[in-house]
């Protein structure tokens, strides 16, 4: 990884990402594109304090992940 990319579990609320890469497998990618999150998504992270789930904006909606889905979403930081 870069230093522009990173997990989306170690990144910080406020912060705006692209989705770059999921590094799961096929039943994951399906259970995220259901949601909307694929390669190129723009994320907003909303609450992300360490401990339980990653909360993301994403359009007008958000969405809870689990922390075990975060640390296999790569994701760029844009702002």
């Amino acid at each position: 990884m870069t230093e522009k990319n990173a997990v989306l579990h170690y990144v910080k609320p406020g912060s705006k990402v692209i989705v770059n890469n999921i590094c799961g497998g096929t039943g994951l990618k399906i259970k995220l594109s259901e949601m909307g999150i694929n390669r190129g998504t723009k994320l907003n992270v909303i609450y992300n304090d360490g401990w339980g789930p990653v909360v993301v904006g994403l359009a007008n909606s958000r969405l809870a992940l689990g922390r075990q889905i975060t640390q296999k979403i790569i994701v760029e930081n844009i702002a």
